[in-house]
């Protein structure tokens, strides 16, 4: 684009002009990204491949050896090197999803960086951004396990107060209250859910942004940008969720086919079916992750237009938005 149709003041954006950014900036520069979202996705998978191949080298030795701690032995060294290669290629991962994340808010606010310089970047910091993961997983952990412990204890404490240990007749006007504070527990913990998606959202887009910051500072920065705009940053991700909708459906439908498919022609072959069945999930797995390919850059960028309006809104900082 040209200079002048990026010469427009900075001013925070609508719900609809972060989408709508998106989703330009995403059918632009699709090609640029999708070998880095290709390579996020396969680091991903390469464990997995790895365990695949562990098992097949301990069968094979378990078999020609008939020695099975020799092949258990081998089994669990195996196993830890693959935990050891999960975590790196994880690290690797996220630094592969960063890295778009870095590019795309770049060319969302005019000062587009080499790639090369973005990716040294990035990769400087994949244990950084490892550390943010479980930091999130651990907060995320935390609210499941509260809201499950509250409504254990109020489900248990019904169940005293309408006769469940007593043995006596249960009081219809308690099991009422105790059936509507349920679903209040219910609509209370969907809500957090919702809040906490929103608040964690982007907690690793200052670590890919900033420098000089540390994984939790950077959870922290995300967390205090969000502050007041919690349900802004919900309807973003709700609305680019409903537009990628129909993928995700197009994708389970092609994973279902092959399914019907082997049922309705080898049920009757066990062994047929067994060879049917891996087959299917292989074309569903494998479906999934192309669309994860497909769909990882747009929702780095979304990441990248939500981060840009959250700091111009609380922060105002000089920056120019590219015309959109």
């Amino acid at each position: 684009m040209s200079q002048d149709s990026r010469s427009s003041p900075v001013e925070p954006l609508s719900v609809g002009n972060i989408v709508s950014s998106g989703f330009q900036l995403y059918r632009e520069k699709f090609q640029e990204y999708l070998p880095i979202a290709l390579a996020a996705v396969g680091w991903s998978l390469l464990p997995i491949l790895g365990l695949i191949v562990l098992g097949l080298i301990v069968a094979v030795i378990m078999g020609a050896s008939q020695q099975p701690v020799a092949g258990a032995g081998l089994g669990v060294l195996g196993f830890v090197a693959i935990i050891v290669l999960a975590v790196f290629c994880s690290a690797k991962s996220l630094a592969n999803s960063a890295l778009i994340t870095r590019l795309a808010f770049g060319e969302l606010t005019n000062e587009p960086e080499a790639l090369t310089e973005a990716r040294r970047f990035t990769n400087s910091r994949k244990w950084s951004f490892f550390a943010v993961q479980i930091w999130v997983g651990l907060i995320a952990s935390g609210l499941v396990l509260g809201v499950y412990i509250i409504a254990a204890l109020i489900g248990f404490a019904l169940f005293v107060a309408v006769g469940g240990v007593g043995g006596g007749s249960p009081n219809p006007g308690l099991m009422i209250i105790g059936g509507g504070l349920l679903l209040l527990i219910i609509v209370v913990a969907i809500a957090a859910f919702f809040w906490l998606s929103a608040r964690l959202f982007g907690a690793a887009v200052p670590l890919a942004i900033e420098p000089q910051i540390l994984p939790l500072q950077s959870i922290k920065r995300f967390w205090s940008l969000t502050k007041g705009n919690v349900w802004r940053v919900f309807l973003v991700l709700l609305i680019t969720f409903t537009i990628t909708l129909p993928l995700y459906l197009i994708a389970q439908v092609i994973s279902i086919i092959p399914q019907g498919l082997v049922l309705a022609l080898v049920r009757d072959n066990p062994s047929a079916l067994a060879i049917g069945n891996a087959l299917s999930s292989l074309i569903g797995y494998a479906v999934g992750l192309l669309l994860s390919v497909v769909v990882l850059p747009l929702w780095q960028i979304i990441q990248a237009a939500v981060y840009y309006d959250l700091r111009t809104r609380r922060e105002g900082f000089g920056l120019k938005l590219r015309d959109r």
